[in-house]
């Protein structure tokens, strides 16, 4: 155990801050991904707002070599569950599995659907969509779906119940949230698929958790403060972990961001670290400090939509 701890030591300090950032806050920027793409992607973005899911049992995959137990990320003020596994089945075969299940638990809503379109050639234009969500190309891919419950439901009590949601916000109102991310490596026998499950239960109200104006519920960092007139979009933690993510929207430039954070980490005290190696010229710009056993990582990327940039920190320890 002595090798293993000196080892660590030995790891230039940068490299020590990457290693803690992907072990601690997997599932913190996995949700912030989610959410990223969940804001920029408005056409789909009703759908994933009204997602409904299977339940802890649900999101169990049978066939994993290995599968975490479910933790609590508490994402603006909500608290969504995530378990991660590994498998050596395909992405392919992992995405069909859930897909399956959540077929199974759509309130028999798909065959209703057929029914009536059967019952009416009359009607033209494109299917409805099932109401389980795909996406899949042979080596990463998620699963998402609504389950209306174990029995049967007919379209008046699901407009009934997206008529609540629509009023309160509340997807619990309808079902559920449910999504599963897999990525393989490796093919054939050395085929690896990495799967990360996530999901609600009861309470999880989006309106709340995304407001309009303002911050977002959560909490600010100690020891690192916000650019000036910004707004906290993004606050997530991991139940009785001290690992956090908060991500600030601002009006300032990239740059002008840098410059900030570089003034402020110096002067509470911060020591930061430059990279050995060049980042790649895809990756965001990243500042790395350590403060003690704290270590903070922060990365900036441009506001498209509303001009400006934002800055996404991620506190380790």
């Amino acid at each position: 155990m002595q090798a293993k701890q000196d080892d660590t030591e030995e790891l230039p300090r940068w490299r020590r801050a990457a290693r803690s950032l992907s072990r601690a806050g997997l599932g913190i920027a996995f949700f912030a991904v989610l959410v990223g793409g969940w804001a920029y992607h408005s056409a789909r973005a009703q759908m994933h707002e009204n997602l409904a899911g299977l339940g802890a049992r649900m999101m169990a995959y049978d066939d994993a070599s290995h599968q975490d137990a479910p933790r609590d990320l508490v994402i603006n003020g909500q608290i969504l569950r995530l378990s991660s596994g590994m498998t050596d089945h395909s992405a392919t075969d992992v995405l069909d599995f859930f897909e399956a299940r959540c077929a199974a638990a759509d309130g028999q809503l798909s065959l209703q659907i057929e029914q009536v379109l059967a019952d009416h050639p009359e009607v033209e234009g494109d299917s409805p969509d099932s109401p389980t969500v795909r996406e899949d190309n042979g080596r990463t891919g998620y699963v998402a779906c609504i389950d209306l419950g174990p029995n049967s439901i007919d379209i008046p009590e699901l407009a009934r119940r997206l008529g609540v949601f629509g009023e309160t916000g509340d997807v619990a109102a309808i079902g559920d949230a449910r999504y599963v991310f897999v990525e393989q490596t490796g093919s054939g026998d050395d085929t690896r698929t990495h799967f990360v499950a996530m999901w609600t239960e009861g309470e999880f109200n989006v309106n709340t958790m995304f407001p309009e104006t303002g911050d977002a519920p959560g909490r600010d960092l100690d020891g690192v403060s916000r650019p000036p007139r910004a707004r906290r979009v993004l606050s997530g933690h991991e139940s009785g972990m001290p690992h956090s993510m908060t991500v600030y929207s601002t009006r300032l430039s990239e740059a002008d961001l840098d410059s900030f954070y570089r003034r402020d980490l110096e002067r509470n005290g911060w020591t930061l670290l430059e990279l050995a190696e060049p980042a790649p010229t895809a990756a965001p710009p990243t500042l790395i400090a350590e403060r003690g056993e704290r270590m903070v990582t922060i990365m900036f990327q441009p506001d498209a939509q509303r001009g400006g940039s934002s800055a996404a920190i991620f506190d380790t320890q």
